[in-house]
């Protein structure tokens, strides 16, 4: 399984903090809807604990 790293799911996770929709971040970040949902699970799980 490939893995994301560390400076692509913070790129992913600032787009989304500006506002931007999980759509409109896959196209930015060049990256897949799937792709873009995995770090916002990880950051909101982290949140809620």
């Amino acid at each position: 399984m490939n893995k994301l790293s560390i400076n692509r799911q913070s790129q992913i996770i600032k787009v989304l903090c500006e506002g931007n929709t999980i759509r409109a971040t896959a196209w930015i970040t060049d990256t897949a809807i799937n792709t873009v949902v995995k770090p916002l699970r990880k950051v909101g799980t982290a949140y809620l604990n």
